[in-house]
């Protein structure tokens, strides 16, 4: 028989799976033409109900944290390459995780985002925990660490410049999906408030974890 515990994670789970699904089922349809409709018509499509994600969202320009060679679709309600092999996710996944993670991301909360990429949920991450509160956002590889740090720079010196957002490198174990510096941001209480890695659809909150650390992969 399983612990009244682990039958509310399982339930939790399930539902944040289903969140996600749903939002992949949709198709992308919130396109825009600017960051500001952009936000709106993710609001009009159910993909944000939090005004807190809202806002977040609504302060954090996409277009600042795609490649030049995209700007003209940077409003576009899907996944944009930003070199490397990798994307910056569609606007309705960012809104996924901000809308699952919302209960946590309060004012004063650390987070620790795992696989920075571009930057752009690091940035909308620190909008949600405030001035008292920090990000920071680890990558595999250095060439996204120095383009998620530049974007930032650009998009949002406010949060780079006060070291809201920190980005670095994390070396990944090679005998696990973990990074294995990731532990350095831990609390004192061996607690990550929340660990974020959207590529992977992994959302997890409160996650205590022992070393060697099994983390999501991109």
């Amino acid at each position: 028989m399983s612990s009244p515990s682990s039958s509310s994670q399982q339930k939790e789970a399930n539902n944040i799976m289903n969140r996600v699904l749903a939002c992949a089922a949709a198709g992308w349809t919130s396109s825009g033409q600017s960051n500001e409709q952009l936000v709106r018509f993710l609001v009009r499509d159910g993909r944000i109900s939090s005004q807190r994600v809202e806002a977040a969202m609504a302060a954090t320009d996409r277009q600042a944290y795609v490649p030049v060679s995209q700007k003209s679709s940077a409003y576009e309600d899907r996944p944009l390459p930003i070199g490397h092999d990798v994307t910056i996710s569609a606007p309705h996944m960012h809104a996924a995780a901000l809308e699952i993670l919302e209960p946590v991301l309060q004012p004063g909360a650390s987070v620790l985002d795992v696989g920075v990429g571009s930057g752009y949920l690091a940035a909308a991450l620190a909008h949600m925990v405030g001035e008292s509160g920090r990000v920071i956002g680890i990558d595999r590889l250095p060439a996204l660490v120095e383009l998620a740090s530049l974007n930032l720079r650009r998009g949002a010196p406010e949060l780079a410049e006060t070291k809201r957002v920190q980005v670095e490198f994390g070396i990944r174990n090679s005998n696990s999906m973990g990074y294995t510096n990731a532990g350095r941001h831990l609390s004192p209480s061996g607690t990550i408030p929340a660990l974020v890695g959207v590529r992977s659809l992994a959302y997890r909150l409160n996650l205590p974890f022992q070393f060697p650390f099994q983390g999501t992969r991109r």
